[in-house]
């Protein structure tokens, strides 16, 4: 039961990661990636993709929106799509890996969304990948929680090794 918490600053490459980890995993791997939409060059929200063969899309986030919900900053969350595409890609999975990006501030809006982590973490079988925003003063409760589970490593990403993590990372994860 590895848990491998993937952390850095924003745009350093923590989905890029991700996708190239699951990827190479190809049907081992289960989970979701957050992904940013753009709309001539400005970015205007995120969207939720889960992974596998019946891939699905939902929308994390958006400037403008007409949804109420929680925000971040100039971005509302639409908890339902996002809960909608999340929980069962990381619920009931039998999968060897799970990888779920992020845990982060948008996320934890879901209560739902926590509860579902705090069980993977502490049932999941096999090996989690997560990424984790670095905390702008007080870090979330549920982020301080996943970091303290058991067998946990904790990799930050920068862009003196941004290149060579998803080699080292395939590795470290598949000769476990």
């Amino acid at each position: 039961k590895m848990r491998v918490l993937i952390t850095g600053p924003p745009g350093i490459g923590k989905t890029t990661l991700c996708k190239e980890i699951a990827n190479q995993l190809g049907s081992k791997a289960a989970g979701f990636y957050t992904e940013e939409v753009r709309e001539g060059g400005k970015r205007v929200g995120f969207d939720i993709v889960s992974l596998g063969p019946e891939s699905q899309r939902g929308i994390l986030a958006r400037v403008k929106s007409n949804v109420k919900g929680p925000s971040v900053g100039q971005y509302t969350v639409h908890l339902e799509d996002f809960e909608f595409v999340a929980l069962p890609a990381v619920q009931n999975s039998d999968a060897q890996f799970l990888i779920i990006d992020e845990i982060g501030k948008m996320e934890s809006f879901s209560q739902r969304f926590q509860g579902a982590i705090r069980k993977i973490f502490k049932e999941f079988p096999g090996i989690i990948i997560a990424t984790l925003p670095i905390a702008k003063g007080k870090p979330l409760p549920l982020v301080q929680e996943v970091s303290a589970a058991a067998n946990t490593e904790i990799v930050t990403v920068n862009r003196e090794n941004r290149d060579s993590l998803p080699s080292t990372l395939i590795e470290m994860l598949t000769s476990k």
